[in-house]
């Protein structure tokens, strides 16, 4: 794909690639596989469609035409991977999801971690979440079931029910042991290992760098940390954003009433708050309304990097959707963009440096 920069009349109506550094799928791209859709040249599409990423693919879908959109999804959309859907932003993921079978969303639901599954599920309309929910497995119906039980905007709706927790008596070889045998029941990511005791009360938690960094004979108890950060399931989102960012969180524990562990919030868990908690502020201190730009963070991100009015977008541009960027509405997003950034790359470097020790693994 050509990431050159255009000729004013080249560059009229297509998508900003080259913006502080992030890139967005062209105008161009949009265009040919939206040709290909109405063709129905299933060749090109299903190429096309391989080659996003699922941030592509989600920024493809909210940048169609309704029409568009419904029959991409009618034709392929059995083929795109669940994973696309908790990329979308929240109400086009609504629009979405409320235009499918109950049958499919279920299986799209069963297919992903807790936090995406519910993240789905939770803007739903009532009636069909409990037909969503019916066709579950037990397992997954009552991991719904509790969380939409949590207060919105709370930890509970924010955290996975996937994590490590092990008790405290193993030893560092067992535990490497066990997440070896255990691999296809880990989650995708985690940073930090639960230590419990036999009534899954938290007790303690261990860096998944220092446990491999000891040695195989090691007790886990004696690598427990003193200092833990437990969660309660009914903290609000902000407070759980600000002790992140606080203290330099990559992973939490969340904890009921009675402490026990009953799941962990991650850093990308919270990066949605620190957005929206971010653009807040922003807003509140240039006087402007949230509700006077766009009708949510991500998709006011997508707005004012992604697109440029004019004939040759009007393809790929509603006219309700669609807002010209202003320079203030540009320092607003780059603002956002590039403090969230920031904060991340300190955390990940500060978390390094604090235990960056050596290796002893196995």
């Amino acid at each position: 794909m050509n990431q050159s920069a255009a000729t004013d009349k080249e560059s009229e109506g297509t998508f900003n690639t080259q913006d502080d550094g992030y890139t967005h799928l062209p105008d161009e791209d949009i265009r040919d596989i939206i040709d290909a859709v109405r063709s129905q040249d299933s060749d090109i599409v299903h190429a096309a469609l391989e080659d996003l990423s699922y941030a592509d693919t989600a920024e493809l879908l909210a940048k169609v035409k309704d029409d568009d959109r419904d029959e991409l999804l009618s034709m392929y959309g059995h083929t795109l991977d669940p994973e696309i859907f908790a990329e979308m932003d929240q109400e086009l993921s609504r629009i979405t999801l409320s235009s499918m079978p109950a049958a499919q969303v279920a299986k799209m639901i069963s297919e992903l971690e807790s936090d995406d599954a519910l993240l789905l599920i939770e803007t739903l309309e009532p009636d069909f979440q409990k037909e969503i929910i019916r066709k579950l497995s037990a397992k997954t119906r009552l991991v719904m079931e509790e969380g939409l039980n949590f207060p919105e905007d709370s930890a509970g709706r924010l955290m996975r029910r996937e994590m490590v927790a092990i008790p405290e008596f193993w030893s560092v070889g067992k535990t490497i042991d066990y997440l070896r045998t255990a691999s296809d029941t880990l989650p995708d990511n985690f940073f930090d290992i639960f230590i419990i005791d036999p009534l899954h009360h938290l007790t303690g938690e261990v860096p998944l760098s220092q446990l491999l960094r000891s040695k195989r004979s090691v007790i886990i108890k004696t690598l427990k940390q003193e200092e833990m950060h437990c969660i309660p399931a009914h903290m609000d989102q902000e407070q759980v954003a600000h002790i992140f960012r606080r203290d330099d969180l990559i992973s939490a524990p969340v904890v009921d009433d009675s402490g026990r562990l009953i799941g962990m919030i991650t850093i990308d868990d919270v990066i949605d708050v620190i957005d929206e908690e971010a653009q807040e502020d922003i807003l509140r201190m240039a006087g402007v309304d949230q509700g006077d730009l766009y009708p949510s963070s991500s998709y006011a991100h997508r707005c004012l990097y992604g697109r440029k009015c004019g004939n040759a977008g009007a393809d790929h541009c509603r006219a309700r959707d669609c807002h010209a960027p202003t320079l203030g509405n540009q320092y607003v997003a780059r603002h956002l963009e590039r403090n969230t950034c920031r904060h991340i790359k300190r955390l990940f470097i500060r978390r390094h440096d604090r235990n960056n020790d050596g290796c002893n693994f196995c």
